[in-house]
């Protein structure tokens, strides 16, 4: 969400609403018509970069995405000093685009960059910094390093409740962090006393036809179903989809990891036949954005496989 414009941003008001209002389409168009008509050394140009960045990350273009966020960096970096804190925003931009594309030691490079202008900037206990330890997290969650994942989790975590309200979902965000770190453990009861502090804080912050409440029942449902509780993890993962489907076309990446995520519930109770169908739903949509040598494409090709073996 883009709910914070800041006065250099009035003249692209119109498209930031176009985006929080989930009409992405509608806000591409917007930002890229008013860039057509701007001098290349306005400086609004580099805003446009920027929320042309954001709504196709949101469309799940990330070549694209990023594309626009080393635009707007080359530009900054052209005009502000090298420790800016506005170039260690767009470092991290460019750091959420890279972990996109699954190429983590250029996220981390990113996240890394902006961390080390944020501390320099802010000092230790800032939200900013805390931001920047919860990506490098992130980073180190995908690379299956799950105690360095936590213990960086757990850091921001600890910065955000000096300077955040209660009920601020950034700790929500930090708590749902915390327990897909610890799930990858083989944890349980640390995960879920995390799951539901985040739930509690979401409720009470955020409306319930919300992105990150789509995150959070989908990653209690894996959590449940790496437990084997199959029935409580499938009911995660409808409620998720059902807001999904409020939000995204039925061709959006999110869409697949739900239609994914059912698709074993169903492989595994002896459906075959409806979780192929989710199955192939998925690949037909995750083929559009990963290469076949894609960690989440190889695994999805193996279900695949293995659903139609138990098939015939």
């Amino acid at each position: 969400m883009r709910d914070d414009i800041p006065p250099e941003c009035i003249p692209l008001t119109y498209g930031i609403v176009l985006a929080n209002a989930g009409k992405i389409e509608q806000a591409e168009n917007f930002f890229r018509n008013v860039l057509k008509d701007l001098p290349a050394d306005d400086s609004l140009v580099i805003h446009c970069y920027h929320q042309l960045g954001n709504v196709l990350d949101d469309r799940g273009k990330y070549q694209e995405s990023l594309e626009y966020f080393e635009k707007a960096l080359a530009k900054k970096l052209q005009m502000l000093p090298a420790d800016d804190p506005s170039i260690a925003n767009t470092y991290t931009c460019c750091g959420v685009a890279y972990l996109r594309k699954n190429e983590l030691e250029s996220a981390l490079g990113f996240y890394q960059k902006a961390l080390d202008i944020y501390k320099k900037a802010y000092g230790e206990d800032d939200q900013d910094v805390a931001m920047c330890i919860y990506n490098i997290g992130d980073v180190k969650m995908l690379q299956k390093k799950f105690n360095e994942a936590v213990s960086m989790h757990e850091q921001a975590l600890n910065i955000w409740t000096k300077c955040l309200p209660e009920n601020h979902p950034d700790l929500a965000r930090s708590h749902i962090a915390i327990a897909v770190a610890q799930s990858g453990l083989l944890l349980s009861n640390e995960p879920l006393e995390h799951f539901d502090k985040a739930l509690d804080i979401m409720t009470n912050s955020l409306p319930a036809i919300h992105h990150e409440m789509a995150t959070l029942y989908d990653n209690m449902g894996k959590l449940y179903y790496s437990i084997g509780n199959n029935e409580c993890a499938q009911e995660y993962f409808e409620v998720a989809l059902r807001i999904k489907e409020k939000l995204y076309p039925s061709d959006h990446l999110n869409m697949a990891e739900s239609y994914h995520n059912i698709g074993l519930i169903y492989k595994d109770a002896g459906d075959y036949r409806r979780a192929l169908l989710l199955l192939e739903q998925t690949f037909n949509i995750q083929s559009n954005f990963f290469s076949s040598d894609h960690e989440a494409s190889i695994r999805l090709v193996k279900d695949l496989e293995e659903t139609k073996a138990l098939l015939t």
